[in-house]
């Protein structure tokens, strides 16, 4: 009977392992349906060292991506980070650099010296919460499964396949941080994801997580309604690969690529960047469809440039558009070669508002407020925008609603600007700041609150910082070379 229950338990494992690496490959045929983004990923001669110490030159023959898509919601986010992936007979290698942010760089003290949340320790291997702390990851499906590897800021790491994290593949890792970037290098072997160690094509995706300077859940490839979304990357020899520098700006009003194109041989080569704006159904106030005749057709535009690539010699890519009203739709690039074969394609959905901000941050050790002005597009600047700055008290009794400081901002550089306003003689207490923005012959009022609190008790508090031994101790003494 015992032969019998392990054929029983044995068959039903065999059964779920094959529902999941069904699954996983169901998920990235969907997304190729859905005309899911494409990398070619090139051939290296020149192995990186993995050793999280980033060398320009081991990643020079590498594909080099950028552009996010917040996770949750959809839509392109700001993260910053920049992937660099190629491969050799035997291995894939990954490398994500993440630009430390500014405001860590002014603000150390604020984040307690570290600009990643790693509460994670590096020998708790396979716990989740890493997830929960600042982390890479690197998403592949295959035939064998779909398998995920994350490592966080302390060097822990998880991995799992088709969801089991008792599965410890065979990869390796390294990692590094400076003032600039935090580094992470991957080499996973094709055996390890793969029955073929040749495999030519496989379903991707890049993740990155940060929780403790700005909130960004980020995921590369993204397409809707698929819980597990993937790109379709292709192992390539000769194929021309594209080092992209930008792609995507909305929150600063810009739809734009800047980045180019690496051959070993000479190929013609079409560009497509465009927006489509889809053309949803509307809907009533009982939230059910309209009927309409026909549907119409979705919107947009596209960008064609044919372009020559020389080998060995980068051929620069450069599309720019502002966006002057509000939009909602997907950017996309696309690039081909002669036989109408795509190389590389990317789809990011964004939304873009073009209205704009003030937010204030009152700092009362410095005795200081920032004020950050949003004009909220570059189209704003080509108008002259202008301004008048306001403090204005919330106080009661005589100083309610008083002006206590006004500032003439003549001119912007920048979307964004940032004013620095000293408030050593403003009384404890709430206050309004308001920013009259003349933009041409039309002007707009945005304001926001903040609150000056008194200097806690403890701030410069010297208890502890004595240069006299308490009793009962007594100092120490050295003569010479004795204690």
């Amino acid at each position: 009977m015992r032969v019998n229950k392990c054929i029983v338990v044995i068959g039903l494992n065999l059964i779920i392992l094959c529902f999941a690496a069904l699954e996983a490959t169901a998920h990235y045929q969907q997304d190729r349906k859905q005309k899911c983004s494409i990398v070619s990923i090139p051939n290296t001669s020149k192995k990186p060292a993995i050793d999280g110490k980033f060398n320009a030159s081991e990643w020079q023959n590498a594909t080099r991506l950028t552009a996010w898509i917040d996770a949750i919601l959809g839509v392109a986010n700001n993260d910053t980070t920049i992937v660099y992936t190629a491969h050799d007979s035997k291995n894939l290698y990954v490398c994500f650099r993440w630009p430390i942010p500014e405001e860590f760089l002014k603000n150390r003290t604020k984040y307690i010296g570290t600009p990643l949340k790693r509460n994670t320790e590096k020998h708790q291997v396979d716990k989740k919460s890493i997830l929960n702390d600042d982390n890479f990851s690197l998403n592949i499906s295959t035939k064998k499964g779909n398998f995920y590897f994350a490592v966080n800021g302390k060097g822990a790491v998880y991995d799992a396949k088709n969801g089991d994290a008792s599965w410890n593949g065979d990869w390796q890792y390294g990692m590094s941080e400076d003032d600039k970037f935090w580094t992470m290098e991957l080499k996973v072997p094709f055996n390890s994801i793969s029955n073929d160690s040749t495999i030519r094509e496989f379903g991707i995706n890049f993740g990155h997580r940060a929780f403790h300077i700005n909130e960004i859940d980020s995921i590369w490839a993204f397409a809707s309604k698929t819980s597990f979304p993937f790109a379709q990357a292709i192992m390539t020899d000769s194929t021309p690969f594209l080092k992209i520098d930008k792609f995507n700006d909305p929150s600063n009003g810009k739809l734009l690529i800047k980045g180019k194109i690496i051959s070993q041989q000479a190929e013609n080569l079409k560009i497509f960047f465009g927006v489509n704006i889809p053309a949803y159904r509307q809907l009533n106030s009982k939230r059910k469809k309209i009927k309409q005749p026909k549907k119409k057709a979705d919107k947009g535009f596209t960008l064609q440039k044919n372009l020559r690539v020389i080998p060995e010699k980068p051929t620069e890519i450069n599309f720019n558009m502002q966006l002057k009203d509000k939009m909602a739709g997907i950017n996309y690039l696309r690039i081909e070669n002669q036989g109408g074969q795509i190389l590389f394609r990317q789809r990011i959905p964004f939304a873009y508002s073009s209205s704009h901000s003030v937010k204030v941050k009152c700092i009362p050790s410095m005795n200081m407020v920032l004020v950050d002005i949003n004009l909220g597009s570059t189209g704003c600047l080509k108008k002259s925008p202008s301004g008048t700055l306001k403090i204005i008290s919330l106080n009661p009794k005589s100083l309610k609603n008083k002006v206590i400081k006004e500032l003439k901002i003549k001119s912007f550089d920048t979307v964004k600007k940032t004013i620095e306003l000293n408030i050593d003689k403003l009384p404890i207490g709430k206050y309004e700041v308001q920013f009259l923005l003349t933009i041409g012959k039309k002007t707009s009022l945005i304001s926001d609150k903040f609150e000056k609190k008194p200097i806690p008790a403890w701030y410069n508090n010297k208890m502890g910082n004595e240069d006299t031994v308490p009793a009962p101790w007594t100092p120490i003494k050295i003569v010479e070379n004795k204690i």
